[in-house]
């Protein structure tokens, strides 16, 4: 669990980061909103690390213990902060995924970069995530975050047991009639 306790540690790191990355693309904020949340709970950290088939309970795989995002007004507004962030002489980027063009299994699209700063001399990951504000609306005040929690558990047990339990044709062939 010592990449848990470094990621947390970095944790006000990723904060800074995603102030600096809205104020660097918004001087005057009314675009732009950094996102600064905890670090990812142990319970989520464990929940994922466990649910892997290969490297199970690797720690050290969980990129997003500290994590922060920017809401954008626009998708010209997400782009800037991929400029910004892949410009920077500061910051390796280790992996950018664009779920706009492939949403997550749940419907989410954002742009995520994962990425350490090059004076950490333990190039721990972090994750920086560059939302619509008009999606993260949706999944914040509309509940969508929870609905997504739950589906995203059931998604994680049916591919955990895919080769010894029913197939997934036969999951959603399953019906069953409400008594009331």
């Amino acid at each position: 669990m010592h990449a848990a306790l470094r990621g947390a540690l970095r944790q006000h790191r990723v904060s800074q980061f995603c102030i600096d990355i809205a104020l660097a693309v918004d001087a005057n904020g009314e675009l732009t909103k950094a996102l600064c949340p905890r670090h990812k709970g142990i319970n989520r950290i464990w929940e994922k690390v466990c649910m892997r088939k290969d490297g199970r309970f690797d720690v050290d795989d969980c990129l997003d213990i500290a994590r922060g995002g920017v809401e954008c007004d626009s998708m010209k507004l997400i782009n800037a902060p991929v400029v910004y962030i892949l410009g920077r002489e500061d910051v390796a980027a280790v992996r950018v995924k664009n779920r706009f063009l492939k949403p997550t299994g749940g419907g989410w699209r954002d742009v995520f970069i994962n990425f350490y700063s090059k004076d950490d001399t333990g190039r721990y990951i972090g994750e920086i995530q560059l939302m619509h504000k008009h999606l993260l609306n949706v999944r914040e005040d509309m509940g969508a975050h929870h609905d997504y929690n739950s589906f995203r558990a059931a998604q994680q047990i049916l591919s955990w047991h895919a080769d010894i339990g029913p197939t997934m044709s036969a999951m959603q062939g399953i019906t069953s009639i409400c008594p009331f």
